[in-house]
């Protein structure tokens, strides 16, 4: 399932996949095709659950982190991280539940897979705003979704405050499956996510830590 769409597809068994030091072993993986992918393969939040996945926007890298204890988190002050915020999960994902778009209560669930940021239409028709345009959403499963945009003034996630937010609103089929489609919801793009110097999405931990620009 894609955030266009949804596609019947083959599976193969993946002995390993080595990233670094990290070993991921017997995976069944869908095979996609290479022009929809745009890559080789795309790692799935179902190999990162133990892990902590870390965005650095100032050297441009992704890194896959070994969690830190209790103990050790709390010598090293959260690593440098100023605004850590809990999350649900559910399927995989994280999902923070006390964000606020203009005014409006919403579920926010980092996608570091899209491109910008997606909305429903619970959340749409919540902040009653014409559409300022049209857009296609492009899944890795090759279909093409309509949405509407729009942007909102204010992103307000517990202290962490993001401005003019560019949400594309589509009926995605991934809210529906994640239990997201009947209440106001955002996937929260690379776009917005840019605008940190690092972010640190802890799985195991069910926790966001973000660090502030300067």
């Amino acid at each position: 399932m894609g955030m266009a769409g949804s596609q019947v597809v083959t599976t193969r068994q993946l002995g390993l996949l080595q990233i670094g030091p990290h070993a991921f072993r017997d995976l069944t993986v869908p095979l996609l095709d290479a022009g929809d992918l745009g890559a080789d393969g795309l790692i799935g939040t179902d190999s990162l659950q133990d892990q902590r996945v870390v965005l650095d926007f100032v050297s441009n890298t992704i890194g896959i982190e070994e969690v830190p204890g209790a103990a050790a988190e709390r010598r090293n002050a959260n690593s440098g991280y100023e605004i850590i915020v809990n999350a649900s999960r559910r399927l995989g994902r994280l999902i923070l539940t006390n964000a606020l778009i203009d005014g409006v209560r919403t579920s926010v669930v980092i996608d570091t897979g899209a491109s910008g940021t997606v909305g429903n239409a619970a959340l749409q028709q919540a902040l009653r705003k014409q559409p300022a345009g049209k857009a296609t959403l492009t899944s890795v499963t090759g279909h093409d979704l309509p949405a509407d945009l729009g942007i909102a003034d204010r992103l307000h996630i517990g202290k962490l405050y993001v401005t003019n937010v560019s949400i594309a609103y589509a009926a995605s089929p991934v809210f529906a499956e994640l239990g997201l489609d009947k209440k106001p919801a955002i996937f929260l793009g690379m776009r917005e996510l840019r605008g940190f110097k690092r972010i640190a999405i802890d799985f195991s931990k069910h926790k966001v830590l973000f660090d502030l620009p300067d």
